[in-house]
């Protein structure tokens, strides 16, 4: 199923295009914001993107520009959606990389039709591409070459999240809680034990069977009179216990 996503430019969440192209049986993603989105589109490379204007077409033309700066994206068909339609800035958006403008207010008709044709269009010349090389490339860009972060699905909106970000995770049952240093938290559906498996270990530690901790954001580690550790992150305003099963590895982190 072809994968669209769409960039929104206004503060209102984009719906009315992701219902159309979802009844359409299209498989939509909203991006959280405009630098969530140019990262997502370079990392994932989706099928198409679809941006919603709501400010001025320069600043759409510039996020266009942005993407064309990828050469996997460059292929990919793009269509922009104004709510502040006109003919000079069609044509900026068309040089900017655009490959289709629609005016809004349009009809469900319209942007399913116009989707449907520029999807074609580019099935048919990687089609072409494919049998010029005599090969094709399975799952491509569903799988990122330096996996340094996860891109996390909040309602219908996308956010990609650095390791490097994440001060903590704790367990929630089969959930996991992840606290970020922007000071949000968000539930995810995965096991502390994939979280293990997945964030690098120079610079995570567990320090509690449901617990790990990003270790740049430690703020200070107190020994209790009973020989139990609490740490202090950054961001995060209490502390952490830190268990006996673990304790050695901290102290042979930071002691030793």
């Amino acid at each position: 199923m072809e994968k669209i996503l769409i960039l929104h430019t206004g503060t209102s969440v984009s719906i009315l295009a992701d219902r159309i192209l979802t009844e359409a049986g299209f498989n939509t993603y909203i991006a959280e914001d405009i630098e969530s989105g140019i990262n997502i589109a370079k990392i994932y490379l989706p099928d198409m993107i679809v941006l919603e204007s709501e400010d001025t077409d320069d600043n759409a033309s510039e996020i266009i520009k942005e993407l064309q700066k990828d050469n996997n994206l460059r292929i990919k068909p793009l269509i922009c959606i104004s709510n502040n339609p006109n003919l000079k800035d069609l044509r900026k958006i068309m040089e900017a990389g655009a490959d289709d403008y629609i005016a809004a207010p349009y009809s469900n008709p319209e942007l399913v039709r116009a989707v449907t044709i520029r999807m074609n269009k580019y099935y048919a010349l990687k089609l072409k591409c494919d049998e010029l090389r005599n090969e094709t490339i399975e799952g491509e860009g569903e799988t990122p070459a330096n996996k340094n972060h996860i891109l996390v699905k909040i309602g219908t909106k996308l956010r990609l999240i650095k390791f490097e970000n994440i001060v903590c995770v704790t367990a929630e049952k089969e959930y996991s809680k992840i606290s970020i240093h922007d000071s949000k938290k968000y539930i995810i559906r995965k096991s502390l034990r994939k979280w293990i498996e997945l964030l690098p270990d120079d610079n995570f530690l567990q320090i509690h069977r449901s617990t790990i901790i990003n270790t740049e954001y430690i703020d200070r580690i107190e020994i209790q009179a009973d020989k139990n550790y609490l740490v202090h992150l950054k961001t995060i305003q209490e502390p952490l216990a830190i268990s006996q099963r673990f304790a050695k590895k901290i102290t042979k982190k930071f002691y030793t």
